[in-house]
């Protein structure tokens, strides 16, 4: 590395200021982490889906802004022409592809740079892969960095991951944005209806058709029985996409048009508010690859059940944090849900919100992650600006 020049870093992104989700989250927080923890690295930060307006403005002149997202139809060849050229051309000291839909392009990079390269890794997309392109990359590349235990562990049990690159980076979220706000709850229930009698349950994740694993169709139907002993008990989904005509269809067959509430697309600035007006958060899913949900609940002070069979289990902490269900057990997820709408169950930190909103801060606010993000730059041989 040539001492006397900038170091490079460049990082392939499908998107990330274009939408809200938790990839784009995970890339953001990635981005400045790099952006705080190298003050004089020149990064080039290359993104299919954004576009040029859509550059962060508190990034600084070092941080080189390439979007292709401003010609739609274009914007997979002119990724794959500029993104590829960079890497091959630019003299990088680490490459960073953002997803394993990369691969087939980052194969070329890999043969052609001698730079240190790293395969973020999420969820679902990378279990169980087959495609000798993405396992080529995933197998070859200096560190898989994975946001969760299960993701990694499902990597390295496929053959996908060698079990000594094999880094864990766990998501970050907003944690100014997520903060302890009864008054703001009070005023939601009061706009959406409902008093302080009413047991309130929330799941906020996308509706996609291709995601049967979130959890709210379970929840749904699970509503009939648990009014059966709570019958004020609300159920409020948070989210849009694709699987909304159907969802709508079955909270009408079977009768819960009042019971429960599709809130659809809620803005940033107001879903802190939403988190703030239910009595519980529960999302009993079975391929999460995190959960960043969870720590926005946690954040607000609510107690929150996930399953135990995914990525929420790195949310959750192995159940330090919350209840961690069967997600496959209606029964049990049942049980759990009415003993913590009663508030019978027992937890040494879901009760106390504001010692909560503090663990989950330490555990996975921004300060953690750099610190993790500094670990695995060191690992690789950086010493930090």
């Amino acid at each position: 590395m040539n001492n006397r020049e900038p170091r490079k870093i460049l990082i392939w992104a499908p998107g990330i200021t274009h939408a809200k989700g938790g990839i784009q989250t995970y890339l953001r927080s990635v981005c400045d982490g790099l952006i705080h923890l190298t003050k004089h690295t020149i990064i080039d930060v290359h993104t299919k889906l954004d576009t040029r307006a859509g550059r962060p403005e508190e990034w600084p002149a070092r941080v080189r802004w390439h979007a292709y997202g401003e010609e739609e139809k274009f914007s997979t060849a002119r990724f794959a022409l500029g993104a590829s050229w960079t890497g091959i051309s630019s003299g990088a000291d680490l490459v960073i592809c953002g997803h394993v839909n990369f691969s087939p392009l980052f194969r070329h990079v890999m043969r052609l740079s001698s730079a240190p390269k790293w395969l973020l890794c999420y969820g679902f997309e990378c279990w169980g892969v087959r495609d000798p392109a993405k396992q080529d990359v995933m197998r070859r590349v200096d560190r898989t960095v994975s946001i969760s235990r299960f993701t990694r562990d499902t990597m390295i049990a496929d053959g996908n991951a060698i079990a000594a690159s094999a880094a864990i980076l766990p998501v970050s979220f907003g944690e100014s944005r997520f903060e302890i706000n009864p008054a703001a709850g009070e005023a939601l229930r009061g706009r959406l209806g409902f008093t302080a009698q009413n047991k309130v349950i929330l799941t906020v994740t996308r509706l996609s058709a291709d995601e049967g694993y979130k959890g709210y169709d379970t929840m749904i139907r699970l509503m009939p029985e648990i009014l059966q002993s709570e019958p004020r008990a609300r159920y409020v989904l948070v989210g849009k996409g694709s699987d909304l005509p159907r969802v709508e269809k079955l909270v009408e067959q079977l009768g819960l048009r009042e019971r429960v509430h599709l809130a659809g697309f809620v803005p940033d600035e107001q879903i802190g508010a939403y988190y703030n007006m239910c009595d519980v958060f529960c999302m009993p899913s079975h391929g999460e690859g995190f959960g960043i949900v969870f720590l926005e609940a946690m954040s607000c002070g609510k107690p929150v059940i996930g399953g135990n069979a995914d990525g929420s289990r790195d949310a959750l902490c192995d159940g330090e944090l919350g209840w961690m269900v069967n997600p496959k057990d209606d029964r049990e997820i049942l049980s759990t849900l009415l003993d913590v709408l009663a508030q019978r169950a027992q937890h040494p930190l879901a009760w106390q919100p504001h010692m909560l909103r503090d663990e989950v801060r330490a555990r996975y606010g921004r300060a953690a992650f750099e610190r993790r993000l500094a670990e695995i730059l060191r690992e690789q041989g950086w010493s930090l600006d």
